[in-house]
C-alpha cells in the first residue's frame, strides 16, 4: 500500500493498527528494497489537491471555545458526547501530523489552537519530568548526595534514583534529548559527571564514553582519589584465574 501512495496515516486506518507499527515495517522494508521511497513519491497524490471539508471550521470554533473556558482539550473521557466527538476529531488531526498527512492549510487551520499537536498524555509525561527534577535538585541540596535505588531506601527516595538512572542510561545510550540535557546541567550540575570519563584521541578532542557499571550502587561515587580507593585495581579486576586442563585418567593429587 505504501508504494501505491497511501500515507502512514491512511494505511494505519485501513489496517486498524497506530501510525507507529506503519512506520516501522516501513523503516524496515525501506532498508531492504532502497526504490520502495520513489515508488511511493510518484504515487502519492499532491497534498495541496486535496480540499478542507465544510467540518474543519465549526470544529476549530468549538474547540477554541472549550480551550478557553477550561485551558485544556475535551478528552475522550469527557461525558458530553459533543465534546467526546471533539476529542475524537482532534485525535485524529495529531495521528495525521505525525505521519505528515497534513497539508498546509489544514495545519493553518489547526494553528490557531494553543498547543494541538501535544496529547494529554504528552503533557503529562513532561510534567512529571520536571517535577522529579525539581524533586532531585530539592535532594541533592538537602542531602548533599545522589538517591539510591538498590539498597533498603525510603520510597520517595527510590522512585528519584531509579529516575536518575533512567537519565544516566538514556543518555549513556546517545538518546537523551538535548532540552532535557540541557536541563539536567543547568538544574543539578553534576548529575552524570562520575558516570562518563574522556579519552583523549590524540587530536585534542575528548570522546564521552559510558563507564561500565561498578559493583556499588548509583548514588554517589565511591570515596578517594579514584575507583582504586575503594576495592579491588583496575589491573587485579581485569586478570582472570584460569584452571589448568585436567588430563582424563590423571589422579587430581598425585602426590597421595
Amino acid at each position: 500500500m505504501y508504494r501505491k501512495g497511501l500515507t502512514v496515516g491512511r494505511i494505519a486506518t485501513l489496517c486498524n493498527v497506530v501510525p507507529q507499527t506503519v512506520s516501522r515495517h516501513i523503516r524496515v522494508q525501506r532498508a531492504q528494497y532502497p526504490g520502495m521511497e520513489v515508488e511511493h513519491l510518484a504515487h502519492r497524490p499532491a497534498k495541496g489537491h486535496r480540499t478542507i471539508g465544510r467540518s474543519w471550521q465549526p470544529k476549530i470554533d468549538a474547540l477554541m471555545a472549550f480551550w478557553d473556558g477550561h485551558q485544556k482539550y475535551p478528552t475522550s473521557r469527557d461525558p458530553d458526547p459533543a465534546n467526546r466527538m471533539l476529542a475524537n476529531w482532534l485525535s485524529i488531526r495529531r495521528r495525521a501530523a505525525r505521519a505528515g498527512d497534513l497539508n498546509e492549510a489544514e495545519r493553518q487551520l489547526l494553528a490557531v489552537l494553543p498547543g494541538w499537536e501535544d496529547s494529554p498524555r504528552s503533557r503529562s509525561d513532561a510534567e512529571r519530568w520536571n517535577r522529579r527534577l525539581e524533586e532531585l535538585r530539592a535532594f541533592r541540596a538537602s542531602e548533599g548526595r545522589w538517591p539510591q535505588f538498590r539498597r533498603p531506601v525510603p520510597e520517595s527516595e527510590r522512585v528519584l534514583g531509579v529516575w536518575l538512572h533512567a537519565q544516566r542510561q538514556t543518555f549513556g545510550a546517545g538518546q537523551l534529548q538535548t532540552e532535557a540535557l540541557s536541563q539536567l546541567d543547568s538544574t543539578v550540575p553534576g548529575w552524570n559527571a562520575w558516570r562518563v570519563k574522556k579519552l583523549n584521541d590524540g587530536s585534542g578532542d575528548a570522546a564521552v564514553m559510558p563507564v561500565q557499571q561498578d559493583a556499588f550502587v548509583v548514588g554517589d561515587p565511591p570515596t578517594g582519589t579514584g575507583p582504586a580507593a575503594s576495592g579491588p585495581t583496575a589491573a587485579s579486576r581485569d586478570r582472570t584465574t584460569v584452571a589448568p586442563a585436567r588430563v582424563p585418567g590423571q589422579r587430581r593429587h598425585p602426590g597421595r
